[in-house]
């Protein structure tokens, strides 16, 4: 076995490629794609291997684009921010699976810039991606490990947070609006810095109790 991290093996083949190669020259194959041989060590694998019985590998990859794991490794996974937004709107109400980094934040920022379109965006969009923002913080929370229910104080400080400034609006003594505005912005901060602290974390390595690894499913 070779001991340069940036050599692996086609899947196809079985022959030797810098990690980064277009396709095998020996075979001609894109060498991310193919089934019969182990990408890391070379050693033969069953199409519907998860692990490398030579290296103890995962292969979750081959398996994910096989449809196993469900939302977190589809066939097909998107490469664009554009892809993992309409990815999610897919998976409306999917809380299983995993959803890496990338998945998140193309949803996020499609969705704050469809919130800027004048009363469609101010009004039925925060509807209509209510459910999916949910699941798809839920499976990012599932891609590092954790249950999804760890993500509820998020929105539990975001209502506390909206209910105080709205509260606020309707006071007339200076000192009481004041103080609801200040747990207004608390809460609004501590949210911000929890989603912050999870939905940024690596995905988890390998496969985990959520299903395998979204990011080993491109490899």
């Amino acid at each position: 076995m070779t001991s340069d991290p940036s050599i692996k093996f086609c899947r196809t083949c079985g022959n030797q490629v810098h990690e980064q190669a277009v396709a095998c020259v020996q075979c001609g194959v894109p060498p991310k794609i193919g089934k019969g041989f182990c990408r890391h060590c070379g050693g033969v694998t069953r199409p519907e291997a998860i692990i490398c019985v030579k290296c103890g590998l995962s292969l979750a990859s081959s398996a994910a684009r096989q449809g196993r794991g469900g939302s977190g490794g589809e066939a097909g996974e998107p490469s664009s921010l554009w892809g993992y937004f309409c990815k999610c709107f897919r998976h409306y109400a999917d809380f299983s699976g995993r959803a890496r980094r990338r998945e998140y934040w193309g949803f996020t920022l499609f969705g704050f810039l469809f919130a800027l379109i004048p009363v469609i965006g101010w009004f039925l969009w925060p509807l209509a991606v209510l459910v999916p923002s949910l699941a798809v913080t839920w499976r990012r929370f599932h891609d590092i490990g954790l249950s999804g229910a760890a993500a509820l104080p998020i929105y539990i400080l975001n209502m506390i947070g909206s209910g105080s400034n709205i509260v606020s609006m309707n006071l007339y003594n200076h000192s009481e609006r004041m103080a609801f505005q200040v747990i207004g912005v608390i809460c609004g901060v501590g949210g911000l810095i929890y989603l912050l602290i999870f939905t940024t974390r690596n995905s988890a390595p390998g496969e985990n109790r959520f299903g395998p690894n979204p990011k080993e499913a491109l490899e």
